[in-house]
């Protein structure tokens, strides 16, 4: 197993710290004043539909991962054409992504009436209780993310995988949350429409997210390279065209 260097170290230590600064951060604004009997009567139709909205979301991406993930595992022990851990980087990733979905809507529903009591107050304040209520969802992405790469990267060490072996490991936990997060616009359209209100605003906007679903661009030449960079045996021959020469000694003089 290689030796790492000491400074390799400060990635978990920055992934931790990420965590405890938006538990921090989540604490103060939840001790804010989350407004008047109205307020809070608004706030908790929003989390209501949020977590609805979560709920059809996760419903679907969990059928897709399940399938995914068959067909990875079959791949990586049956036919052997991806390394055996890359199917639970895939998923890994897919829970951390979802886990972060899941912090950030109940953050952003806890603090929209309390960023309108905030503001009704002064606006300096609102804008406290706003970023401060973003900066959870931003820290707890970071946080997550890292300490699940931190994780696959010091266990694949001490397995001892070499460094390339590795790189095409950790790609997979990235496949695996892009993938989920990316899934996350799909489930909305499937969300049961049951109030006027509702009614109403998707008859509005339906044409607009039509377009906008439809206008989704084909994989970008990244993600098509990494995804065939996800078989060991591609990336090396990708590491073996892509190397420096070897020049022999003479050559330097």
């Amino acid at each position: 197993m290689p030796q790492l260097p000491p400074i390799w170290y400060l990635a978990p230590f920055g992934a931790v710290s990420a965590l405890i600064f938006a538990y921090i951060l989540y604490r103060n604004v939840r001790a804010q004043n989350p407004g008047n009997n109205r307020m809070v009567e608004i706030a908790g139709y929003v989390r209501e539909g949020a977590y609805a909205y979560l709920l059809q979301q996760y419903k679907g991406i969990g059928i897709f991962f399940a399938v995914a993930l068959a067909v990875f595992l079959f791949l990586a022990y049956s036919l052997k054409v991806l390394d055996p851990m890359i199917p639970w980087g895939f998923l890994s990733g897919g829970i951390m992504s979802g886990l972060a979905g899941f912090i950030g809507m109940n953050t952003a529903t806890m603090a929209s009436s309390r960023t309108a009591q905030a503001c009704s107050e002064s606006l300096n304040k609102g804008l406290r209780v706003a970023f401060r209520a973003g900066g959870v969802m931003g820290l707890t992405v970071v946080g997550l993310a890292l300490i699940d790469i931190s994780a696959w990267f010091y266990i694949l060490n001490l397995m001892g995988y070499p460094l390339e072996k590795i790189a095409v490991v950790m790609l997979s936990f990235g496949m695996g949350a892009s993938t989920q997060a990316s899934l996350r616009a799909w489930a909305e359209v499937s969300i049961p429409k049951q109030q006027t209100l509702g009614q109403t605003l998707w008859a509005k906007w339906k044409p607009i997210f039509r377009k906008t679903i439809l206008a989704i661009p084909p994989p970008s030449p990244i993600t098509l390279v990494t995804m065939w960079a996800m078989s060991p045996a591609w990336a090396q021959t990708f590491m073996n065209l892509t190397r420096a020469p070897s020049w022999p000694q003479q050559h330097w003089g």
